[in-house]
């Protein structure tokens, strides 16, 4: 995991202080690149950095780099390393523990213990910019907004972002005047706010969500079938993407009433479409872009990881229906803040690939060869019992839905259970979300970077 910008700024500023200390311009050129490698290494470095420059600078940089080691001190940048010490994971204040970074061994990457895998840089700097408070706040949210809909490319089409995907369907209201109609096998729990997509940790559910509005739920729980709605004119249709059959425009076709508002409902999804060389399930996975050429008039989409964006609530639709929910009293109370919505709005403008993706895209037969050696390692250790592979799928989420071929560690102790086990990686630092079953540890490889492979089997060890 990356340094969060508010650190490396402090590391930066701290550098300039004592850069503005030295009077040889050859010295500051020196500190200045010394710092510039460090900042570009953290944070494998994070622990050796200082050091590091100490150890490679002249004879001619060594006082001053001396003296930026006191100033990192004084400005308290090097207290916030030990303090918060991201490199390793931990990040605490006075108080105790109250956010860890997890290397995710669930193999599900929207677990109720977290996804383990980060949102892009440039868009936590987005928001990191917003959040300072020290900016032109005139028309900003006008300009998001107008920005989130040039970027979305589709003509009369806008974009609104709310504080949450409950919001979001709450914000529904002043569209449903006639009633909404929805599938009762779409009617679906949503995930709470604190957690993933686990159903071991179910939210209400979806007619719940739909506040002040008459909701009729057609046809059979088990399965889906489009002829079973009863619809009539002026309603909005509400419809749910979770994995277990795909929305179409076929489906819509088949709607007879008229004037009808037809709404997809994505729990987890992505707002364009993922790479062409990502693997054939994920470009199953639900696209706004792509339900929008379907024919849907508006998607609500919750913003996950997979989305390359934080937790919000995001409503792309046709500008008059966006509008309309944006001129009522109350969407100022359901929007999210200028902070998110810019965090949205550098989500949806990024070239880059999501992070997730990379890990989606790891070829098994990687995945077989670092489940080999871990196992040779894990072997030797007195404290394991066994080891043995399995080639389980990992998934998206709890439900089951949009699968990935992967391999796994099962890890039996020889004293002790596998849950005390598992109990004292979560423990750790970094913490380490494994699951247990059958009275052995299940580490799966899909959701982790092989760069923490090391990491992870240092844990194991240690435990």
């Amino acid at each position: 995991m990356r340094f969060p910008p508010w650190a490396v700024r402090a590391i930066r500023q701290g550098v300039k202080d004592v850069a503005q200390k030295a009077s040889d311009p050859e010295t500051i050129k020196k500190v200045t690149d010394q710092a510039t490698e460090l900042l570009r290494e953290l944070p494998e470095s994070a622990s050796r950095g200082i050091d590091s420059i100490v150890k490679a600078a002249s004879p001619i940089a060594q006082g001053a780099v001396n003296l930026t080691q006191e100033a990192v001190n004084a400005s308290s940048a090097k207290a916030w390393l030990s303090q918060f010490a991201w490199g390793e994971g931990l990040f605490t204040g006075d108080g105790p523990v109250f956010a860890q970074r997890m290397v995710n061994a669930t193999g599900v990457l929207l677990s109720d213990q977290g996804c383990g895998v980060p949102i892009a840089d440039q868009v936590l700097q987005i928001g990191d910019a917003v959040l300072q408070g020290d900016g032109l706040l005139t028309d900003l949210r006008r300009q998001i907004d107008g920005h989130l809909k040039q970027e979305l490319g589709i003509n009369q089409h806008s974009v609104a972002v709310a504080a949450s995907l409950p919001a979001a369907l709450a914000a529904l209201s002043p569209l449903a005047s006639a009633g909404i109609v929805m599938h009762r096998h779409h009617a679906i729990h949503l995930p709470t706010e604190s957690h993933g997509t686990d159903d071991s940790v179910s939210g209400p559910a979806l007619p719940e969500s739909f506040l002040g509005c008459q909701v009729t739920c057609c046809g059979g729980a088990d399965a889906f079938n489009v002829a079973e709605l009863t619809v009539q004119a002026n309603q909005l249709v509400a419809f749910v993407d979770d994995g277990s059959a795909a929305l179409t425009a076929s489906m819509l076709d088949q709607l007879a009433g008229e004037n009808l508002i037809k709404v997809a409902i994505c729990p987890i999804g992505t707002v364009r479409a993922l790479p062409t060389d990502a693997p054939a399930v994920a470009n199953q996975i639900p696209c706004v872009a792509n339900l929008i050429d379907a024919g849907f008039d508006l998607v609500v989409l919750a913003g996950t990881v997979v989305a390359g964006m934080p937790a919000c609530g995001v409503l792309v639709g046709k500008t008059r229906l966006v509008e309309q929910l944006q001129q009522t009293p109350c969407w100022s109370a359901m929007q999210a803040s200028d902070a998110i919505a810019s965090m949205v709005l550098a989500a949806v403008a990024a070239e880059e690939d999501h992070l997730w993706t990379v890990l989606a895209m790891t070829d098994v037969q990687n995945l077989r060869s670092r489940a080999e050696r871990l196992a040779i390692r894990l072997t030797a250790d007195p404290g394991i019992e066994s080891c043995q592979i399995t080639d389980q799928a990992a998934r998206l989420s709890a439900r089951g839905c949009w699968q990935f071929p992967s391999r796994q560690l099962r890890l039996r102790p020889a004293k002790g259970t596998a849950q005390a086990w598992a109990d004292g990686l979560l423990r750790s630092t970094p913490a380490v979300a494994v699951s247990v079953d059958d009275q052995q540890l299940v580490v799966d490889l899909r959701w982790i970077a092989a760069s923490d492979d090391r990491l992870v089997a240092g844990l194991l060890e240690s435990q």
